[in-house]
């Protein structure tokens, strides 16, 4: 550094002895005044430096921290970074209220305490001999609650702690007044010569200096993400940041400064009439939402932090202030907005859940359809919500799905408040950081209960009769078909039992259809109660029902069944006045004697049935081979 500055003394050297050569005693003079003038530039740069400590609170200061308060602690690094490098500035520290210093540009200070901060609520200057310490309260604003709900709007949540150093000023005094003893001591030529080299040498740090401050300023002026700005009264625009000239999409500053602050720049003149009379009136406004014109004459809305500049006298002054574009915000906020009506009026189920399936927030359609209230379900797990109907394997694979594709759709068996289990259709997504990690899970489901009941209706009416409520012909075989594979498998033996109702038709026509049905209903319970729960009784035509026996090892199996329907139709039946005396002619066959295919053991057992009816009915016969002949057939057949 001192070569430096020997060298830019060098550079003036002979301009400046000549000049003191020939006009020595005219400098001893000038030197006596100068160190009156040096004293008063001191109070200047004192003067310079509280100026500057006040650009640090309302410029720097207040932007930063509304950039802290979306998280942006890049910001701060760097502010630390190109401030602790002025020349002036020996920390520039965030500390706690408690004391604790969080984040510094002298790293031996982070993580220490500052106990000047315990029980400090406005602006603090500590000075000695070799510092200014300042220190600025920082209060949390109505946006920063919203993420830190500890906070509270007003209270001092931190404070800025700058310390300026006072080293180079009393070395700048000490200098002074040691060269006017020297020039007293030394005489006029030495005087003259260290005057000079005084006065140069301090010329270029003081100019260095201020260069050096201005292009670090600069720097932070021109790179800040919030415009900064500044007009005269009268809304003429004397300053604003190169942000600002991007913003609203003009070429340059100069052009910006052409349009001014004016009706113009505002797109909306009824929202610039207000906004201009709350800063009229308030002297300042802070988070203030107005639309701003672009040079295209778009609208771009902006967050207004606005204050009017007083003089000595209170005359305003000027108006300085910092804006930011939040049209983004605003539409993500619509967004929130949108997307929060029809969370809560959605009819489907919504869950939310952190990653770890904690429940973050359920809409009232969950609360509808399960019956937990937001604050009985939130905070627990979705394993509440289990049914015990799926194994751990089912929940694996969902989780297994969902992390590798992000989404998995499916039915759920789900329990509600009061134990009831009930079948839910559920859609699940992942949602995701910038990185990729996921933070939470969506749950959409809907209640599927009439749906599954309904199928199960359709599929009930596919497989059984419609009058009776049997299985029909088509379950029947099915069931035969697995009969007969565990029958081969174990070597049991199994009976079909075809049952032919007697003298329907004449029931039918002299009672009516409606009698009729009534009646084959009537007879369906009958044989019902006549079998086994694991027999099946099924109705396979008009009047004709056929009966299932798995495990029937003997024919007297088959024959006991027969005969407990008959001892049940010995009893009439009165249905609507008419006395009706059941009769019916049953035939039997077994596997695998009679056949090991399910046709030909219905086909034995029909042919049997049919030899009963023509033995005068009301009585039962067993299938054997010599009913087998063409005749039979072709009777049968008819």
């Amino acid at each position: 550094m001192y070569v430096y500055k020997i060298k830019q003394f060098a550079k003036h050297l002979d301009s400046k002895i000549i000049l003191a050569m020939l006009a020595a005693f005219l400098i001893i003079c000038l030197v006596l005044l100068n160190i009156a003038y040096e004293r008063k530039k001191l109070q200047v740069i004192e003067k310079s430096l509280t100026g500057y400590m006040s650009y640090l609170q309302d410029m720097i200061f207040s932007s930063t921290y509304d950039s802290l308060k979306k998280g942006n602690m890049r910001l701060f690094t760097n502010l630390l970074n190109e401030i602790g490098e002025y020349e002036y500035v020996d920390e520039f520290s965030l500390v706690k209220p408690e004391g604790k210093i969080i984040y510094s540009s002298d790293n031996d200070k982070k993580g220490t305490n500052d106990s000047n901060v315990i029980g400090l609520s406005d602006k603090l200057q500590i000075s000695d001999m070799v510092n200014n310490t300042y220190y600025f309260p920082v209060t949390t604003s109505a946006y920063c609650t919203r993420c830190h709900t500890r906070w509270k709007e007003g209270e001092i949540n931190s404070f800025y702690k700058v310390a300026l150093s006072r080293r180079a000023l009393i070395d700048i005094s000490n200098f002074s007044y040691n060269s006017y003893y020297m020039v007293i001591f030394s005489g006029i030529i030495m005087f003259i010569f260290f005057y000079m080299f005084y006065y140069i040498i301090k010329k270029k740090v003081s100019e260095d200096a201020v260069k050096e401050s201005e292009k670090k300023f600069r720097s932070l002026f021109e790179n800040i993400m919030d415009v900064q700005y500044s007009t005269d009264i009268r809304g003429n625009l004397t300053l604003i940041s190169p942000s600002g000239v991007k913003l609203l999409d003009y070429n340059d500053e100069d052009e910006m400064k052409r349009y001014g602050l004016g009706q113009s720049m505002f797109y909306d003149k009824a929202e610039r009439t207000k906004f201009l009379r709350t800063l009229a009136e308030k002297g300042e406004v802070k988070d203030y939402a107005i639309r701003l014109r672009k040079k295209d004459n778009t609208p771009v809305i902006v967050e207004m932090n606005t204050k009017v500049i007083f003089d000595s006298v209170g005359n305003p002054t000027a108006i300085e202030g910092i804006f930011r574009d939040i049209t983004h915000r605003k539409e993500y906020e619509k967004q929130l907005l949108l997307t929060g009506i029809i969370f809560d009026t959605a009819v489907e189920s919504i869950v939310i859940t952190n990653n770890k399936g904690v429940i973050d927030k359920v809409n009232p359609a969950f609360t509808e359809i399960t019956g937990y209230l937001p604050q009985e379900i939130i905070g627990k797990t979705t394993r509440i919500l289990r049914s015990g109907k799926h194994p751990q394997s089912f929940y694996y694979n969902i989780q297994k799905e969902l992390f590798k594709n992000g989404r998995w759709s499916g039915e759920v068996w789900s329990k509600k408040s009061n134990g009831e289990i009930y079948p839910e259709w559920v859609s699940a997504t992942t949602i995701k950081d910038d990185d990729g990690n996921i933070q939470h899970f969506v749950l959409v489901s809907h209640d599927i209960t009439e749906l599954k009941q309904n199928e199960e209706q359709l599929k009930h009416q596919a497989y059984h009769d419609g009058l009776t409520g049997l299985p029909n012909r088509g379950l029947l075989h099915d069931r035969i078909e697995r009969a007969l594979a565990f029958s081969t498998r174990h070597k049991t033996k199994l009976a079909i039992i075809f049952i032919d109702i007697d003298n329907f038709k004449h029931i039918n026509d002299a009672a009516g259809h409606h009698v009729g049905d009534i009646y084959l209903q009537k007879i369906a319970g009958i044989l019902q109660d006549s079998c086994r729960e694991e027999d099946t009784v099924s109705r396979v035509g008009g009047d004709e029902f056929v009966i299932l026996l798995p495990d029937a090892e003997t024919e007297d199996s088959a024959v006991n069944v027969a005969k407990r329907i008959f001892e049940s139709f010995t009893d009439a039946i009165v249905i609507n006045d008419f006395r009706l005396q059941p009769s019916a002619s049953i035939g039997i066959s077994f596997y695998p004697k009679d056949g090991t295919e399910a046709s030909d053991l219905l086909r034995a057992a029909d042919m049997a049935m049919y030899q009963a009816k023509q033995k005068g009915k009301a009585n039962f016969v067993i299938y054997d081979k010599s009913m087998d002949t063409s005749d039979i057939d072709k009777l049968g057949l008819e």
